[in-house]
């Protein structure tokens, strides 16, 4: 789920903070500098610190999101909050006193083995917004990363899909 998560932070400082993707790539680097890297993220959120964890446990797009927002606030050049509301709910107070480009994360599950057909005309409708930055979604040990559609088709990223 990490690479999901970095996926859609990458995709928001671009519609939201109208960075080129050279400096947003800036951020993810697989170096100690670079803010959101895997490294950077691990380690903030005490994720792999043995190859048993590292195998055996699935880190929620909630507990990455969270850390990820921790790591975001720390970068005084990007203005780029998180709001990570895990309710499934967005209460106004919750973003009254939004003043900075703000990546809107809401929790929903919206089917059990697909997404049921009930929420897709409104599901096309969020993807047709230019703010819009992608879902995640996936299952333990699967994270995907949903940018919009084609025709009646997702347009879907799986972040461990190595393409040569």
């Amino acid at each position: 789920m990490i690479r999901a998560v970095q996926m859609l932070i990458a995709e928001g400082m671009q519609r939201l903070c109208g960075l080129s993707s050279n400096w947003v790539l800036e951020y993810f680097q697989e170096t100690e500098d670079a803010a959101l890297s895997l490294v950077n993220i691990c380690r903030a959120g005490h994720i792999g610190r043995s190859l048993v964890d590292s195998e055996k446990r699935w880190t929620s797009a909630s507990e990455v999101l969270s850390i990820c927002s921790r790591l975001l606030n720390k970068i005084s050049r990007l203005d780029l909050k998180v709001i990570n509301e895990t309710s499934g709910c967005l209460l106004p107070e919750n973003i009254a006193e939004v003043d900075s480009p703000t990546l809107l994360i809401i929790h929903n599950r919206l089917g059990i083995d697909q997404i049921e057909q009930l929420y897709l005309p409104h599901l096309k409708a969020l993807m047709e917004l230019h703010q819009f930055s992608g879902m995640l979604g996936g299952t333990p040990g699967q994270a995907m990363f949903l940018l919009g559609y084609h025709n009646d088709r997702a347009i879907m990223l799986d972040p461990h899909y190595v393409q040569v």
